[in-house]
């Protein structure tokens, strides 16, 4: 069998990527070639490039779009609004615990 440079190289960054294939095992192995080649280029984070996985997976996005949502910055962009999201929740204070709820007789 012959394989070329470039996915020898390719196999290689992505051994060193995924060295526990174990866990990731089985939401990687859904993914097309082409897009886990993307994945690797693209989402330095290990927490990002899953977030990407898991999104590309659900949604059933192709390398295309997965190369736009990854220029687009978003997973930055998804985890500012859910912190902006918390931080405007009154029901949440800055702490992080819930604020408890006051009741009033007059």
């Amino acid at each position: 069998m012959y394989y070329r440079t470039t996915n020898l190289k390719n196999m290689r960054i992505f051994t060193e990527t995924y060295p526990d294939f174990q866990k990731v095992q089985h939401p990687v192995a859904f993914l097309p070639w082409r897009n886990n080649l993307t994945l690797m280029a693209k989402a330095r984070d290990e927490t990002e490039r899953r977030w990407y996985i898991e999104q590309t997976l659900e949604n059933g996005w192709n390398n295309t779009v997965l190369t736009h949502q990854i220029e687009m910055k978003l997973y930055q962009r998804q985890a500012l609004t859910e912190k902006t999201d918390a931080l405007s929740d009154p029901s949440i204070n800055r702490k992080g615990g819930l604020r408890p709820h006051y009741y009033f007789r007059v």
